[in-house]
């Protein structure tokens, strides 16, 4: 969810520090000074997804197709197939469908947007 960083939860000494600070491919830390700045509780809860809607219910994605329907694949290195709906994983926004690929069904797993009805 947070693409390019990285969560540590560690105690903080000078050893702890150097080894993180030396760790190729660390670039910077979040915040203002030389060290970084600790998340708060209610942070890391929402990053863990601890935290309770308060009456609010989360958006559902809404697809127009359903497993069994054939769909034809619009964009991404399956453009122009068509194949048919074996799964939906809306939580995650994903369409498990078989294409034919050389004669063969194969299953592919795409991002609903990269879908569309015939």
């Amino acid at each position: 969810t947070y693409p390019g960083y990285i969560m540590v939860e560690m105690a903080i000494n000078d050893d702890t520090w150097f080894l993180v600070q030396e760790t190729p491919g660390i670039s910077d830390f979040v915040g203002s000074s030389s060290s970084p700045v600790p998340l708060r509780q209610y942070e890391v809860d929402k990053l863990l997804g601890e935290v309770e809607s308060k009456g609010e219910e989360e958006p559902k994605l809404e697809v127009d197709f359903k497993v069994g329907d054939t769909i034809k694949i619009r964009e991404g290195p399956f453009q122009n197939f068509e194949g048919n709906v074996d799964e939906l994983v809306l939580n995650r926004g994903l369409v498990r469908v078989t294409v034919v690929i050389f004669g063969r069904p194969t299953q592919v797993e795409l991002e609903y947007w990269q879908v569309e009805p015939i």
